[in-house]
């Protein structure tokens, strides 16, 4: 039997899903109000799930994945405390180290760029006997 705490605790998970998932359709605010006021949401409802479910929360009720959640809150708290509000949201989450990349990637660029200057070096070669070819004729 939910006791009058549970209920009211429901009735906010509730009522501030509904509130996150109608932010994220308004499309009439701009991008930096809309992602901190659905960080802010966000915030606030991070309590009221329970430890370790909050990942499957996210993906079963919000159109955007956890990652995408962890974005907007932090975006949300860059801009509190005093601080300017970032300009863009990867001002809060930069790209990701190199260090998190296959170590194939690097061989691939390498390859890669030794297969521009080759490629270079045949074209330039081509224009060069082309040049002289007239030359020859005569």
């Amino acid at each position: 039997m939910p006791t009058a705490a549970t209920a009211e605790k429901s009735r906010s998970v509730v009522v501030l899903a509904r509130l996150i998932r109608l932010d994220w359709k308004d499309h009439e605010l701009d991008c930096r109000t809309r992602f901190a006021h659905i960080g802010e949401l966000l915030h606030e409802l991070r309590p009221q799930i329970t430890t370790g479910q909050w990942q499957r929360f996210i993906r079963k009720n919000f159109p955007f994945s956890p990652h995408s959640a962890a974005r907007y809150e932090k975006f949300f708290l860059a801009g509190t405390g005093g601080r300017a509000r970032p300009q863009r949201l990867s001002d809060v989450d930069p790209p990701r180290p190199r260090h998190h990349q296959a170590p194939v990637h690097e061989d691939v660029r390498h390859r890669m760029e030794q297969a521009r200057v080759w490629h270079a070096r045949i074209a330039a070669n081509q224009k060069q006997r082309a040049s002289q070819e007239p030359e020859r004729r005569d």
